[in-house]
């Protein structure tokens, strides 16, 4: 998912794409300590689209913070 894409998601889909991501990105690390991860890069693209997530939350509670 890109920037943009993420960026047109409301709030509620936002904390519940972030959740998900956090749980996949958890899966992701039990497999690669089990050495099962088909892909490597996988957990690396995950950890990426958990920060991007997260960004854009921050972002969005500044804005809202600073608009009061």
């Amino acid at each position: 998912m890109t920037s943009e894409q993420i960026r047109k998601l409301s709030d509620e889909e936002l904390q519940e794409e972030l959740s998900k991501s956090r749980q996949e990105l958890m899966t992701l690390r039990f497999a690669g300590a089990a050495k099962q991860l088909a892909n490597p890069n996988q957990l690396k693209e995950m950890r990426r689209q958990v920060a991007r997530l997260m960004t854009i939350q921050t972002e969005r509670k500044i804005i809202r913070e600073a608009n009061g």
